[in-house]
């Protein structure tokens, strides 16, 4: 029973990671490779992009060959393994989903607030323009 927790777990943390690193990191990894591709190769911009696309590609592939085979070795019930990803990648999404809700709704209570004192500020003004 404790292989099959740890499994599930195992999955869980996995796929919580690979959400978070597909979210946050893949998109500055893609960035750095063309920006070093340009600086270092330097051809025509086709065979830049070209380059940049092949080597984001195979190094995506290699990491995630080798996270499934070293996971491989310690995962024995694959079911739980997947199911733990689902539920990691399910949890993370859920929790950027409401960390956004969260940051949209100050937003829109800082923007309240900016108006609302903008508005006290020129009702002050026109009161203050009448007693002159």
């Amino acid at each position: 029973m404790l292989d099959v927790w740890s499994d599930f777990l195992m999955g869980g943390a996995w796929g919580a990671w690979l959400a978070f690193y597909l979210e946050r990191l893949y998109a500055r990894q893609v960035t750095f490779i063309n920006l070093s591709v340009f600086v270092l190769w330097g051809r025509s911009y086709k065979a830049n992009w070209r380059l940049a696309k092949v080597l984001n590609v195979v190094l995506l592939s290699v990491f995630l060959f080798a996270a499934a085979s070293v996971m491989g070795m310690w995962v024995g019930h694959w079911g739980y393994f997947i199911l733990g990803w689902c539920l990691g990648h399910g949890v993370y999404a859920l929790a950027r989903l409401s960390a956004s809700r969260h940051k949209i709704q100050h937003q829109h209570q800082h923007q309240h607030q900016q108006e609302q004192e903008r508005h006290d500020k020129t009702r002050f003004h026109r009161r203050h323009k009448a007693h002159k």
